[in-house]
């Protein structure tokens, strides 16, 4: 049935470049009857050597290339070339492949390379008739003859009813072989699909090679990493430790510094009440220094020239005053002083309201004498007038009142120098005061950007140690999903949590995912869980339970991971899940 189908080595080689002598056609016929089966015989010469996919075809008489023939048969080799070769070879033409018509026909031997090498006598596919054939015969043959052609008569009516039924039996075996050659179509679609399937498949097979190696090199590319994110992991645990430690310690330092400044802050109410009793007394102390100065010009415009001056003088204090009790006032609204130094500021106050009071008597005590320098004034200008008036008196008395002006005038100079060195005194006092509040605000200045530096290092702290946590809770997440992935990936179970541990685990948000690792003791499980409701009721923080329940249980936990049957220490939890990422990666 493939042989049918399949089509010979043809070629467009004309006939002159072929050589018919190399194979030779034997036992030819000239008519072959039609409906039956031809046998071709034919013999090799010795430079002839066949080949596998050398082939016999009819082809019509006056055919030009090898494409032309009608139908073919594959030749088939001999067992032994050298031996066989000499023998007579034969092909069978089935009856339904032949030709219908009674037109000249021949055999041609093809090679595999589409040249002829062999061609017979032409032959036609017809009865042979008798205007072909002159029979020369006797008389006493004819009855012979008559009854040889009665039983050809007969026996070529039995050929014709058996062409009959072979021609119904050559419909059906068509039908049959039409459906056969549907079916051997379906086959051959079906195989060309399964070829293209199968190469498909081996392609994807090398891809999958190669992905496979890639692959591993990338899995040995992630073990390198997965070492070094290990150690990046073991060195952010102990920052992470460190951190711990230093937050409990500033913790400790911002408990310390609130205590203080709420004593600052009580220190600081005290010193308000006493600076406001301070303003009271220095408003009341401005108001007397402004009568007096009041007085004192008044008196002073009666006075001389140097008077005047002194009365100049006293505006100029009464001004540096003023702005002096300004800046107390800017400087008393801002100032948050300690008890030690208010205390100084009192003693020096109460100095200054000494030295104030001692230049008051002194004041009053020059405005006396300027009354009774008035006075003598007064007395003077009459005595001149009466030395005027009388002229004769007796120059004694003159003496006497030069002396006494003199006297007057050394007095007045005496108290001018009293009154300079006292005020020299008193802007010494105030430029002590000055120097005090100074260095009392700068302190105050420190503490309060020191206090601000504190609270703004905490709460960085603050941020840094809620970021931690996130990445803490993050990195938990991803280690109990690379856990549960693992588990998966080598057909693990993960071990079911007990209740108990369930409750525990939902009081302690580090314990969220429970216990995936099937090496935990549950037993030891409940009981770490039970101490750690039992310790962890405080207002410590998670993290400080968190180690002294690991201290506590270091002996009574193991984990233990069933691929590489490896065990690890209730302390290298961190080791065990990245041990566990490793094995996911």
């Amino acid at each position: 049935m493939e042989k049918i189908v399949e089509e010979p080595p043809t070629s467009a080689v004309l006939l002159d470049h072929c050589h018919f002598s190399q194979v030779i056609f034997n036992s030819m016929e000239k008519f072959y009857v039609p409906g039956g089966d031809i046998t071709c015989y034919y013999t090799f010469t010795q430079h002839f050597i066949p080949r596998r996919k050398d082939w016999i075809g009819i082809f019509r008489v006056g055919w030009k290339t090898t494409r032309e023939y009608y139908t073919f048969m594959w030749v088939a080799l001999p067992s032994d070339l050298k031996m066989d070769l000499a023998k007579q070879q034969e092909v069978q033409f089935k009856a339904y492949y032949l030709p219908k018509d009674d037109e000249y026909y021949q055999f041609c031997y093809v090679d595999q390379d589409g040249v002829v090498r062999g061609a017979s006598i032409p032959f036609q596919f017809r009865l042979e008739t008798e205007d072909d054939i002159l029979v020369v015969t006797t008389k006493g043959k004819v009855e012979e003859i008559e009854q040889h052609n009665k039983e050809l008569c007969e026996e070529n009516q039995e050929l014709k009813d058996s062409c009959v039924s072979l021609k119904k039996q050559n419909s059906d075996m068509q039908a049959e072989l039409k459906r056969k050659q549907g079916k051997v179509e379906e086959i051959e679609q079906h195989n060309k699909e399964l070829c293209e399937e199968n190469q498909e498949l081996k392609d994807s097979c090398v891809s999958l090679k190669k992905q496979n190696s890639d692959m591993q090199a990338e899995l040995k590319r992630k073990q390198g990493k997965v070492e070094k994110i290990e150690q990046h992991n073991k060195e952010l645990c102990e920052e992470n430790q460190e951190l711990k430690d230093s937050c409990v310690s500033l913790q400790k330092q911002n408990s310390d510094m609130q205590a203080e400044l709420k004593r600052k802050q009580g220190e600081l109410g005290t010193l308000h009440s006493t600076n406001n009793k301070l303003e009271e007394k220095v408003k009341e102390q401005k108001a007397y220094w402004e009568t007096e100065l009041l007085q004192l010009k008044e008196n002073n415009q009666k006075v001389s020239s140097e008077n005047e001056k002194m009365a100049i003088r006293v505006d100029q204090l009464q001004a540096q005053l003023l702005t002096q009790e300004k800046e107390m006032e800017k400087l008393v609204q801002g100032d948050q002083n300690k008890s030690e130094q208010l205390q100084h500021l009192k003693s020096e106050n109460d100095q200054l309201f000494i030295s104030l009071t001692e230049q008051k008597e002194h004041q009053k005590k020059l405005q006396q004498t300027v009354e009774e320098m008035k006075q003598k004034e007064t007395i003077t200008v009459k005595k001149q007038q009466k030395l005027m008036e009388s002229r004769n008196k007796k120059t004694t008395v003159e003496d006497q009142l030069v002396q006494e002006v003199e006297r007057l005038k050394a007095k007045v100079e005496a108290g001018k120098a009293c009154y300079l060195e006292k005020y020299k005194e008193c802007q010494r006092l105030h430029k002590q005061i000055r120097q005090l509040r100074a260095a009392a605000l700068d302190e105050n200045s420190k503490l309060c950007r020191q206090l601000s530096e504190n609270k703004t290092l905490l709460d960085n702290l603050q941020r840094e140690i809620e970021i931690l946590e996130r990445e803490n809770d993050l990195l938990e997440k991803e280690n109990g999903r690379l856990v549960r992935c693992t588990c998966q990936n080598f057909g693990l179970s993960l071990t079911r949590v007990p209740t108990s541990i369930q409750r525990g685990t939902d009081q302690n948000p580090r314990l969220r995912y429970g216990n995936p690792y099937s090496g935990v003791q549950e037993s030891s499980a409940s009981s770490l869980l039970s101490k750690k409701n039992l310790t962890c009721n405080s207002d410590l923080p998670d993290e400080i339970c968190d180690q002294s329940l690991e201290q506590q249980q270091t002996q009574s936990l193991s984990l233990n991971y069933p691929v590489c049957s490896k065990v690890f220490s209730a302390k290298e939890m961190q080791i065990f899940e990245d041990h566990l990422y490793c094995h996911s990666l």
